[in-house]
């Protein structure tokens, strides 16, 4: 299950980081016909780019956060 959940995340940061590629070389990206404007592509890849980070952290298992069990 972790294992999916971060290949989710990577998927969604990569996304991310396309859009936000598109945002910077200044193109207009067609979506199922409707254009994106850039502002929406700035914004859609900020919080993709934080989701798929989200998700990513969330499949990570790091010892020092998890608490302690006694």
């Amino acid at each position: 299950m972790k294992s999916l959940v971060a290949v989710i995340g990577t998927l969604l940061l990569f996304t991310g980081i396309v859009f936000e590629g598109v945002y910077i070389t200044g193109a207009k990206p067609v979506i199922s016909r409707i254009t994106i404007s850039p502002n929406a592509s700035l914004v859609s890849g900020i919080v993709l780019i934080f989701v798929g980070l989200l998700f990513i952290f969330a499949a990570l298992r790091i010892p020092r956060l998890q608490p302690v069990r006694e």
